[in-house]
């Protein structure tokens, strides 16, 4: 579709459209992850691959019919061994928790896989205790109405926060027959980093200085390069793609 161009700068379209997200409470979902780790030489294992997508939906508007499922599909494999499929599915309702393992991997002598076989093509059930979902606040008015003090200071730092930076706006397109912007961005890792640091103060500084020291580590030695699309009429994030890649700078591995 054409249409016209946004009104608004991309820096605050990506951020009007990740903020909108946090108030979405029901849909459906695709999350797909591809990932490729070179290990270094002598290393067993040394590479490693696998593929995988999750598809599902999801309702939190009423406290008296939450639901959740997910479906995972995937496969791996490391060095020069034959590749491993993974099918399991899940769902969960107020009071109980159901799955299913579809095809079974073989992960060896740590797992047997008599073990998992035990699992394989037969759904089980747990019941959830009675509490599980106090905590979750479902329609916008409880979110707002029931946030604690340090709950609002999250809130307030994340719509505070620009996690992306070189944004740029590549024109319209359509995801899922919804009309949106789409943009290209790069992590902003300074300001992750700094949001991080942030929100560690508010939780009460349960993340230890050594635990927030190896993050910013590790947020030095990546990169992500993300792609946004942002409804045109709901301002809401309808898509995200992006590569994230980090070379560990001790062991060598990518």
């Amino acid at each position: 579709f054409g249409g016209a161009d946004p009104s608004l700068p991309p820096e605050d379209v990506v951020k009007e459209g990740l903020g909108n997200f946090y108030n979405v409470y029901s849909g459906n979902y695709e999350l797909g992850l591809t990932a490729d780790v070179q290990g270094v030489e002598g290393q067993v294992p040394q590479n490693m691959n696998f593929e995988a997508t999750l598809t599902g939906i999801f309702n939190l508007q009423s406290k008296e019919n939450p639901n959740f499922s997910m479906i995972l599909t995937g496969n791996g494999s490391s060095d020069d061994k034959e590749p491993q499929d993974i099918a399991m599915e899940m769902r969960v309702n107020k009071s109980d928790f159901y799955g299913i393992l579809s095809k079974v991997p073989d992960l060896g002598e740590e797992v047997p896989k008599e073990f998992l076989d035990s699992f394989a093509g037969k759904w089980w059930q747990i019941a959830l205790p009675p509490e599980t979902f106090d905590n979750i606040n479902f329609a916008p008015e409880d979110r707002e109405k029931n946030l604690s003090p340090e709950e609002k200071q999250m809130k307030e730092l994340i719509d505070n926060t620009s996690f992306f930076k070189d944004i740029e706006y590549l024109g319209t397109e359509k995801v899922e027959g919804e009309k949106t912007y789409r943009y290209s961005a790069t992590l902003d890792k300074e300001a992750v980093k700094t949001f991080v640091d942030e929100a560690s103060k508010i939780d009460g500084g349960r993340i230890s200085p050594k635990e927030l020291q190896k993050f910013a580590e590790v947020l030095t030695s990546s990169e992500f390069d993300a792609e946004l699309w942002i409804g045109v009429d709901d301002m809401t994030m309808r898509k995200m793609a992006g590569t994230f890649s980090m070379v560990d700078a001790v062991s060598g591995i990518a």
